[in-house]
C-alpha cells in the first residue's frame, strides 16, 4: 500500500480547513478533549522550534474538484493550532483562545496579540503528514485510526467503538446523543466530550435486549458492549427500529415521571448509573399505566432510593439494586397495565356494526351510514388503561375519531 508523505505548513493546513478541504471531525473521531494547558504547551513547542509528531490524513472520495482529507490521527494538535490561528475559542471558560503560559511574553496572549515574528513562525512551521489514498478499503482506515491514535489523551472504550463499529447503531447513538431529550436528562452537551452520552444510550440498547425486568439486571461491561456493537454492526436502521423506539420512549417516560434534575448535578455532573438503571426499569415495565398517583409514587420511591446509603455506593450492582428495589415497591399493589392488544380487529368491528340498532357515532351522535366509514374506539382510552374488549368498545365515524386525536382503527 502506497502512502504519500509530505511536510505541510500550518498556513496551508489552516487554509485547507477554511476552504472545507480538511475535515477535523469525521464521524469516527472523538470530540476535542485537551485542556488549555495542553493546548498552550503545543503553541509553546512550535515557537520553541520543537518538532511536532506526524499526522495522518485520509483522502476521501469527492464529486467536486477539491481534494477532501479527513484527520485519522492528530486531531487534537491540528484543532488546537488551527483554532488558535483563527482566533476561535475551544474552551467554555473563555470567549477567546488565550494562552496560559509560564512565559510572561506569551501568557494571556491570543494569536493576534503575538508579534509579527511569532505569527510568521507559527504559520511557517511544517508538520509531517502521511496521506492515505481513497482507494484503500474503509476497514483499513478505521483500523489504522485505532492503532496510531496513541496521543496524550488515550481513547476511552466508547471512542474506540465509535471508530471500529460503524453502521446504523453507531449513527443512531451519535445523532440521539445530540437530542434535546438527552440535553435535559444528561446535562449540557458542552460538558460531555468523551462520548458518555453515546455509551449511556448503548447500555440502554443492550439492556433492552438482555433484561426483561426479572431477576438481577445484567452488568453492561466493556466486553458485553463491544460484543453488542459488533453483533449489530451490519444491521440496518429498520432492523433496530424496535430497540431505538423502546429506548427513546423509556427515556421520555423517565423525564415526564421523575424529571431531569435527579440525573444531573452542577458539581458532580451526570449520574449515568442512576439514569441507566431507572430507564431500563421503565423499559421493562413499558406497559404500566401511570395514572391514579402511580407516577407520583414512582417519583417518591426514586427520591427515597437517592437518600439510601447504597445509592452512593461505588459498586454498580449495589447502586442498581437499591434503585430497582425502591422502584419495584411501586408494583406491590398490582398497578394497572396496558392491554397488550391495542386495536380492535376488523372482524370485531363488523360484528359490532351489524349488531348495533341505531349505528350512531359516539362522538357526533349522527348515524354511520356505511361500515367503511366506521372505526371502533375505546371508551376509556387505551393509553389510560382501557381494555380492548367489547365492554370498552364504541362505534364512531373514522373522521370523528381522527379529529379527536386518538385513532383506534381495525387491524389489517
Amino acid at each position: 500500500m502506497q502512502y504519500e508523505k509530505a511536510d505541510e505548513s500550518i498556513r496551508n493546513l489552516v487554509e485547507n480547513y477554511r476552504s472545507g478541504e480538511l475535515i477535523l471531525s469525521p464521524s469516527f473521531q472523538r470530540g476535542y478533549v485537551w485542556n488549555i494547558k495542553q493546548a498552550t504547551k503545543l503553541i509553546e513547542s512550535i515557537l520553541l522550534s520543537i518538532p511536532l509528531p506526524s499526522i495522518y490524513l485520509y483522502e476521501t472520495e469527492s464529486n467536486s474538484d477539491k481534494t477532501i482529507r479527513e484527520v485519522i490521527d492528530g486531531k487534537q494538535r491540528l484543532t488546537t493550532v488551527i483554532y488558535f490561528v483563527l482566533g476561535k475559542s475551544l474552551f467554555k471558560s473563555s470567549k477567546k483562545f488565550k494562552l496560559v503560559s509560564k512565559y510572561a511574553e506569551l501568557n494571556g496572549k491570543t494569536f493576534q496579540d503575538l508579534t509579527n515574528e511569532q505569527k510568521k513562525k507559527i504559520c511557517a512551521t511544517k508538520i509531517r503528514t502521511t496521506e492515505i489514498p481513497s482507494n484503500i478499503p474503509p476497514e483499513i482506515k478505521y483500523t489504522l485510526f485505532e492503532r496510531v491514535n496513541v496521543g496524550s489523551v488515550p481513547l476511552n472504550a466508547q471512542e474506540v467503538r465509535n471508530c471500529v463499529s460503524r453502521g446504523s447503531l453507531n449513527d443512531w447513538l451519535n445523532s440521539t446523543a445530540q437530542s434535546a431529550l438527552c440535553d435535559r436528562l444528561m446535562g449540557n452537551v458542552d460538558q460531555v466530550t468523551r462520548m458518555e452520552r453515546q455509551e449511556t444510550l448503548l447500555k440502554l440498547c443492550y439492556l433492552s435486549a438482555e433484561w426483561n425486568g426479572m431477576g438481577q439486571m445484567p452488568v453492561s461491561s466493556k466486553t458485553k458492549l463491544d460484543a453488542y456493537m459488533r453483533l449489530h454492526a451490519n444491521h440496518t436502521e429498520k432492523d433496530l427500529e424496535g430497540t431505538f423506539k423502546a429506548v427513546t420512549n423509556a427515556l421520555k417516560r423517565v423525564l415526564t415521571t421523575i424529571g431531569e434534575v435527579p440525573f444531573y448535578h452542577r458539581s458532580r455532573g451526570f449520574d449515568q448509573r442512576a439514569l441507566v438503571a431507572t430507564t431500563a426499569w421503565f423499559n421493562a415495565n413499558k406497559d404500566l399505566v401511570l395514572t391514579n398517583g402511580l407516577g407520583d409514587r414512582i417519583r417518591e420511591s426514586f427520591e427515597e432510593a437517592k437518600a439510601d446509603r447504597d445509592f452512593r455506593s461505588p459498586a454498580i450492582q449495589v447502586k442498581t439494586a437499591i434503585i430497582l428495589e425502591y422502584l419495584d415497591s411501586c408494583l406491590d399493589h398490582n398497578p394497572k397495565r396496558l392491554d397488550p392488544n391495542r386495536r380492535y380487529s376488523r372482524a370485531f368491528g363488523e360484528q359490532l356494526f351489524n349488531s348495533s340498532k341505531d349505528k350512531c357515532c359516539a362522538i357526533c351522535n349522527n348515524k354511520i351510514l356505511n361500515f367503511d366509514d366506521c372505526d371502533v374506539d375505546h371508551r376509556t382510552p387505551w393509553a389510560l388503561g382501557g381494555r380492548t374488549d367489547e365492554a370498552n368498545a364504541q362505534l364512531t365515524h373514522n373522521r370523528c375519531n381522527r379529529q379527536k386525536g386518538t385513532k383506534e382503527s381495525f387491524n389489517a
